[in-house]
């Protein structure tokens, strides 16, 4: 079947509006993090294409109408069962720019995929965050958690309905990992198969005794008062962009230099042109704990691991959904307790390590992720 775009809910982007003074100490605007976008794509994606907005109704949990997610659509007239990719905190959709070609062909047949900013975060509009939510600090970590999660949710099906898309194959890295997960269980009748990429806050968090100190307690603190997370290096602006420039192009693979820097100043636009608003759900999600379940000793955990839901939401994936997960051989946000999930899940789940990967596997080692992604999607 084609899945054809409803002509009220795309739109073609224009340039950003909305100066505002930090941009003065940023040295960045909402039209360099498109531009910056758009000249990543360009380099190396090579298949049809095209670039727009997909306005959301969400009245229904708060948001005002003309709010957004920035989308790719890759092989638009392609038919079949779509691929759609969500991002994790503090990336966006072209953090894909190395297996959007592969996807888009993936088993030798074209297939459409989809890839979406979300709404919040990289170029999509900035609603304030969480809307249900006046002053934040009257709500206990439990309904943050709760409001957290069916926001984006909620965000994702807004935009399924508004381009008519019926069925999906979801590829969610990291927190995007997590919140698919969560929209999976909510509509396990839109997801065809799931795969979850170096997912955050899975598994069970341990129990209080196997807890051990916080190797950096200042950053805890800090954390869980919701200070630090990417909105912070927009607020220090022009001062950290050489040493946040060495760490990312140290940090993240690339092929030469060139890509490296293409890379860095999409990153660095997405951090630091825009106004707040989604980054802080992070904290609200997330804990960091040091227990021997964590790879290197010290790891987030979910305040409400996927591993934590009734039995009869998981039952959407044990029996509805084959699900995938996969993380890197070295991937800091693995932890034992996702074996236990995935054996709870029984038999339509997997688990596969990329060798030679950390957390960003689909770059590091792209033949070998996109070979799982094969056989995940074929149901194999």
């Amino acid at each position: 079947m084609v899945q054809d775009n409803v002509p009220t809910a795309w739109r073609q982007r224009r340039p950003s509006s909305g100066w505002r003074p930090g941009q003065l100490w940023t040295g960045t605007n909402p039209s360099d993090a498109a531009a910056a976008e758009e000249a990543l794509l360009a380099a190396f994606v090579k298949t049809p294409h095209q670039l727009g907005r997909v306005m959301l109704d969400l009245h229904h949990i708060g948001v005002p109408a003309g709010h957004y997610m920035t989308t790719l659509d890759i092989n638009a007239d392609a038919t079949g069962t779509p691929i759609v990719l969500t991002h994790g905190a503090g990336a966006g959709l072209g953090f894909g720019y190395r297996n959007f070609d592969t996807l888009a062909s993936l088993g030798g047949e074209p297939r459409r995929v989809l890839a979406v900013d979300w709404l919040g975060q990289a170029n999509s509009s900035r609603p304030s965050f969480p809307p249900e939510l006046r002053p934040a600090w009257t709500r206990s970590d439990t309904d943050l958690v709760d409001l957290t999660i069916r926001f984006f949710v909620e965000a994702l099906e807004a935009w399924r309905a508004a381009l008519g898309i019926e069925r999906f194959d979801l590829i969610g890295h990291s927190m995007g990992g997590y919140f698919s997960a969560f929209y999976a269980m909510a509509y396990p009748h839109r997801v065809r198969k799931l795969v979850l990429s170096g997912a955050a806050g899975v598994g069970h968090r341990p129990p209080p005794e196997k807890v051990r100190p916080f190797p950096m307690r200042s950053f805890k603190l800090l954390w869980n008062l919701r200070f630090v997370h990417f909105e912070l290096l927009g607020a220090f602006g022009r001062l950290l962009r050489g040493s946040t420039r060495r760490g990312f192009i140290n940090y993240f693979p690339s092929d030469s230099m060139e890509e490296a820097e293409l890379l860095f100043e999409y990153f660095w636009a997405l951090q630091t042109a825009h106004k707040g608003s989604t980054d802080v759900a992070t904290n609200m999600i997330l804990k960091p704990l040091a227990t021997d379940d964590a790879l290197y000793g010290a790891t987030m955990y979910a305040r409400r691991p996927v591993a934590a839901e009734p039995p009869e939401k998981l039952d959407a994936l044990r029996k509805r959904i084959p699900t995938t997960l996969v993380y890197g051989e070295h991937d800091w946000l693995f932890t034992e307790s996702v074996h236990d999930f995935v054996r709870d899940l029984g038999a339509p789940a997997k688990l596969h390590f990329v060798s030679g990967a950390a957390h960003h596997m689909y770059a590091e080692n792209r033949e070998e992720y996109h070979e799982i992604i094969l056989h995940a999607l074929r149901g194999k």
